[in-house]
């Protein structure tokens, strides 16, 4: 119903009546809310970017030593995902 009563008043689809879709809007925000998109990020592109690791593509436990772990931004190193709904993994091992 909105859609044909905004393209009937801007003679179609343009910019202008996309923005006046208000009940559109909602409804893609509701579904997003519902079914949100997954991200995901490149955790071997991180975990081998020397911002953060020195030499990361030697085997280094050094790497994890007292002093550069302090060094390591929070997110930089994530093999178990971070949050809640972390791998529960992360338990078993650490």
């Amino acid at each position: 119903k909105e859609i044909c009563q905004v393209f009937d008043k801007f003679k179609g689809d343009n910019y202008d009546s996309i923005k006046e879709l208000n009940y559109l809007y909602m409804a893609f925000r509701e579904t997003m809310r519902k079914h949100p998109s997954i991200a995901l990020i490149s955790l071997s592109g991180l975990h081998s970017d020397p911002k953060y690791f020195k030499d990361p593509e030697k085997f280094n436990p050094e790497n994890f030593s007292a002093d550069n772990m302090r060094r390591i931004p929070q997110y930089a190193y994530m093999p178990y995902g971070e949050g809640p709904r972390n791998c529960i993994g992360m338990v078993l091992f650490i």
